[in-house]
This record gives C-alpha cells, sequence and structure tokens, in this order.
C-alpha cells in the first residue's frame, strides 16, 4: 500500500561511543519521529547499525525527501560548577 504522505528521512551518524550490539537507540530521533509520524512517512536511519546504510539512503532520497535531518548527541558534561 502506498502512502500519500511526503518522506522525512532522520539520520543518526556513528560515532565513537556505542556501535552496534551496544548502541542505545537514537531516542532524540525516536521522540521527533513520534511528534510528526501522523503527518508524514517517518525513516530513521542508524549508521551504528545498519551495514547497508548508504544503499538505503541513496534509496530514499530518490523519494525527495521533505527532510533530511542527523542527531548530533549533544552531551552535556556537568554543571559548570567548581
Amino acid at each position: 500500500m502506498k502512502s500519500d504522505k511526503r518522506l522525512v528521512i532522520l539520520f543518526n551518524p556513528r560515532n565513537i561511543r556505542g556501535v552496534g550490539e551496544d548502541a542505545a537507540p537514537p531516542m532524540g530521533l525516536v521522540m521527533a519521529a513520534i511528534n510528526i509520524y501522523d503527518e508524514f512517512d517517518v525513516v530513521i536511519i542508524d549508521q551504528r547499525i545498519e551495514r547497508a546504510w548508504k544503499r538505503r539512503m541513496a534509496s530514499l532520497l530518490k523519494k525527495r525527501p521533505v527532510v533530511l535531518a542527523g542527531n548530533v548527541g549533544a552531551r552535556c558534561r556537568g554543571s559548570g560548577r567548581g
């Protein structure tokens, strides 16, 4: 069944923390997807665990998504207090 919804691709890049089975789910992207899935077809590509992510991305880009967004993995390291 073909959807009339526009495509949104959310991309989680590989980083030095958590690769393969040790990778935690990209919860920021999951939360973003939850907020828009009624209006858009949402796909999350996780480079850390998907070996064929380039092929999948290329295939999805042919569908001309409205948004391609990535997760930068910002993290707080402390309060800054001495």
